[in-house]
């Protein structure tokens, strides 16, 4: 008689079914080594499990197989069902038992026959396959360009097991009177794999684009993408702006009557500091141990520079210190990629720096000529006529640059620089104007009604007009 049987998954107290009685169980260190071999890709099925951890779930184990002995489609079934004769360890011919798919699954003997045998005809097998990719190209196409990845993973992948794949392969290419509902399967799980393979690499490629933001921007930053296979658009990742050529010319001369920094040991309101020198208000406070911003909107921010005397913890530094921040990188239903608060266990607190828009600094000759592009922003708080300068992070830039539009934002782009108020060292930065909640996307007004910096995305002659999605009730329904 053919052994097998059946081990309750442990309910979360720890102790198997007492109801249940093994003839011959495995060991818990034989069980796990069983499990461990098991794919970790389904995250549906995982995320299944996980949401239903008091239930009891029968995972089928077949125990003694000495050895693989034939295979075979099962003859009485009307679904393509995997078997194969087994010998049974310390049991003699009449023994010998056809077990599905469903019982040997996770057992060592039957994974290192299929591994084997798909190394023994791995070419044969990828030439099969690769034939049915070139039959099935036009229906994955149709796939790919008229679903979103998240209906594509779900309903169309999902459930998807890939030894379970390599074994339809492996007996695909064994059996010799292949049936047409066999390979109506096969087609189906060539599909399934070539998603699958498609969104493990996407996910790889994320990972390591995500680690590299993360680290040069200062906080963690994460990468989601259910709308589609893509992965966020290659630009070189900067932390500061950069001059162009032509900038110079452009730029006035620093004013010599002010001094280039405060000579203050605790910086404050009340103190001497660098907002004071350069006849501008104190931008921050503390509150509930957080620094903040207090200004009005239309006022700019002076900060502390290399020049003063006081430390790097000064309240008056906020944009240049660290922050702990966890923001998702993801892209939106119908605009594009935008950025999110990723962080589960806390709000972005209403006057937080979340982010500083980095590029090139530009003069208005070089801005003109690139306004063919979306990342141009005006770096000017004057608007005056003896200089125009714009950032451009087109190629250069931060994550703050995949920042949507909104008529309803909650953030607001700052104006922050030294006293001495040289162009060249103006900043970008974005605040948020409320507590942000986890998932909620981060956006800011492209053209506000108040003198801020604003996207310099268009020709202004009023032939182009960008259509807003922004979703709010207070939606002007074009951006320019």
């Amino acid at each position: 008689m053919p052994r097998v049987k059946s081990k309750r998954s442990i309910e979360s107290s720890g102790s198997e079914s007492p109801n249940r009685n093994f003839k011959k169980s495995r060991t818990s260190d034989e069980f796990n080594a069983v499990n461990n071999n098991n794919y970790q890709c389904n995250s549906a099925k995982k995320m299944k499990n996980k949401k239903k951890r008091t239930s009891i779930k029968e995972i089928p184990v077949v125990c003694d197989v000495n050895k693989i002995l034939s295979y075979r489609l099962n003859p009485a079934s009307p679904k393509v069902i995997l078997e194969c004769l087994v010998e049974w360890a310390n049991a003699g011919p009449n023994s010998n038992s056809w077990e599905g798919m469903d019982n040997l699954r996770y057992n060592l003997i039957f994974q290192e026959f299929i591994h084997n045998e798909f190394n023994k005809h791995e070419m044969e097998i990828f030439v099969k396959i690769a034939n049915f990719k070139q039959k099935l190209r036009s229906k994955i196409r149709k796939i790919y360009n008229e679903n979103p990845k998240w209906y594509i993973m779900h309903s169309i992948v999902q459930p998807f097991d890939p030894f379970e794949y390599k074994a339809h392969q492996v007996f695909y290419h064994l059996i010799k009177n292949i049936p047409e509902k066999f390979t109506i399967l096969l087609e189906e799980l060539v599909i399934k794999n070539y998603f699958f393979k498609l969104e493990q690499t996407q996910r790889t490629k994320a990972g390591l684009i995500a680690d590299k933001m993360s680290e040069l921007e200062g906080i963690t930053i994460v990468i989601d993408n259910e709308e589609d296979f893509e992965l966020p658009p290659e630009f070189e990742y900067i932390t500061k702006n950069f001059l162009v050529d032509d900038v110079n010319q452009s730029f006035v001369e620093e004013p010599k009557d002010i001094p280039s920094g405060c000579k203050c040991v605790s910086c404050g309101p009340t103190s001497e500091c660098c907002p004071m020198l350069a006849s501008e208000p104190f931008a921050y406070k503390e509150a509930n141990k957080r620094t903040v911003i207090g200004l009005k909107r239309q006022e700019a921010i002076i900060e502390c520079n290399e020049n003063c005397k006081c430390n790097k913890k000064c309240i008056n530094r906020v944009t240049q210190q660290s922050r702990n921040l966890v923001l998702c990188l993801f892209k939106t239903a119908n605009r594009g990629w935008g950025v999110k608060n990723a962080d589960r266990k806390s709000v972005i607190k209403r006057g937080t720096f979340v982010l500083e828009y980095t590029g090139e600094v530009l003069g208005n000759h070089e801005a003109s000529k690139r306004k063919v592009h979306s990342y141009l922003f005006d770096l000017n708080m004057e608007r005056n006529n003896h200089g125009f300068y714009t950032i451009d992070a087109y190629k250069h830039g931060s994550l703050a640059r995949f920042v949507n539009h909104s008529c309803e934002p909650n953030c607001s782009m700052w104006f922050i620089n030294d006293c001495l108020k040289n162009p060249k060292n103006q900043k970008l930065c974005i605040f948020a104007d409320r507590d942000i909640k986890y998932d909620e996307e981060l956006t800011i007004d492209y053209c506000p009604r108040y003198d801020v910096p604003t996207s310099d995305q268009i020709d202004y002659s009023q032939k182009f007009i960008c259509e807003c999605h922004c979703g709010s009730s207070l939606c002007r329904g074009n951006i320019y």
